[in-house]
């Protein structure tokens, strides 16, 4: 072979060598992208209460499927349990305030109540009869006791923020025919007790969720899930801001998650995480803030007419100010995105879910050099 031909081969050889070089590259990069989509880990933080489950239950129906007739059917059992211990609080709280001779019109209907709930275990598969259910209903419906826990500070009575929702229609849930619908299912108040772990498919994008429980007793399980979390979406109670912690009644339910989050993103290992915080429970927020005033538990809120918008933008900084380094007054280029949610609303969420998962996804491709 003379020597010119040898040559020609050689730049041939070494060209197909780059070229395959280049399509191994490409490859690499493309299983890294599907490698990427396949591993996003969302961690969902929040204190007790704040909303973190709901969230998850509207992207379980609106990218999970429909849930299955058992699921439904064990949701009706535990909207029993949510009315059984929402009716029991507010009987009890009447007895330990002194306020029972005060509604004397209500004997008939709390003896029936509390006669019927007593006989049952706190813990245990809760049946309500149909006669017990109008009586709750009719306890509920009084205007005066309306009236009542109207003014009661809510750092007395701890009660559910979906407890309307379902007393005011107890009669519904009796039949075991029935199965509970989407807006029922959202407001089924059920603490999170161990970590639970959801994988779902979103714009082609596979994320897993991670649901720690946000009680004091539970906070220590976060920690595992710091290292290989793609993001934190930190959800707060806009309305838990006259309350106090249910396991210590003197924090405020406010102060409570503004230390929280501030704990979250100073941690070293969550120091280049992005953080997307969920003003949650605006609906309730909204109504509160006509009869309650914010400057009774913060004083630092100015503002004369109190708005949702105005409200929200005042709690939104404070957790903004969480960040700030107390000499430089910097915030270390972290990027903390704010939306303000009623997580009970299919509708809204889903508009929100979605914008909030793309984003991710974005910064998750971006933080790679992919895109």
């Amino acid at each position: 072979m003379k020597p010119e031909d040898q040559s020609i081969q050689s730049i041939l050889a070494a060209q197909n060598r780059h070229s395959l070089e280049i399509d191994r590259q490409i490859e690499i990069d493309r299983l890294r992208r599907n490698k990427i989509k396949e591993e996003v880990h969302v961690l969902i933080l929040g204190s007790g209460d704040s909303g973190k489950t709901t969230f998850l239950k509207q992207i379980k129906i609106l990218y999970g499927g429909a849930y299955k007739e058992t699921e439904r059917k064990a949701c009706r059992f535990q909207i029993l349990k949510n009315i059984r211990e929402s009716v029991m609080a507010i009987i009890a709280f009447l007895n330990f305030d002194g306020s029972m001779d005060d509604f004397s019109h209500l004997k008939k209907s709390i003896q029936v109540v509390s006669e019927h709930l007593k006989q049952q275990e706190p813990d245990g598969v809760c049946n309500i009869s149909a006669n017990c259910a109008v009586e709750i209903e009719m306890l509920w419906k009084d205007p005066k006791l309306q009236e009542y826990l109207k003014e009661l500070d809510r750092t007395e009575l701890q009660l559910q923020d979906t407890a309307g929702y379902f007393l005011s229609q107890a009669s519904k849930y009796i039949p075991e025919s029935y199965l509970p619908v989407n807006d029922d299912i959202v407001r089924i108040r059920s603490p999170t007790s161990q970590i639970t772990e959801s994988i779902y498919t979103i714009e082609g994008s596979v994320f897993h969720f991670f649901d720690v429980g946000g009680q004091l007793k539970h906070r220590k399980q976060w920690a595992p899930y710091f290292d290989h979390v793609s993001t934190i979406i930190f959800v707060v109670s806009l309305a838990c801001y006259d309350q106090n912690l249910a396991e210590d009644a003197t924090v405020n339910r406010m102060h409570d998650a503004l230390e929280l989050f501030e704990g979250v993103c100073n941690n070293p290992l969550l120091k280049k995480i992005s953080v997307t915080l969920f003003l949650n429970k605006k609906d309730l927020f909204e109504t509160k803030i006509a009869t309650v005033p914010i400057n009774n538990y913060f004083p630092d809120f100015l503002e004369l007419n109190t708005t949702l918008k105005k409200g929200s933008k005042f709690f939104d900084r404070k957790f903004r100010y969480t960040l700030l380094d107390d000499e430089t007054g910097s915030d270390h280029q972290r990027n903390v995105f704010t939306y303000v949610t009623c997580c009970t609303d299919t509708n809204t969420m889903e508009i929100i879910i979605l914008t909030v998962m793309s984003s991710i996804m974005q910064k998750n491709l971006s933080s790679i050099g992919l895109q």
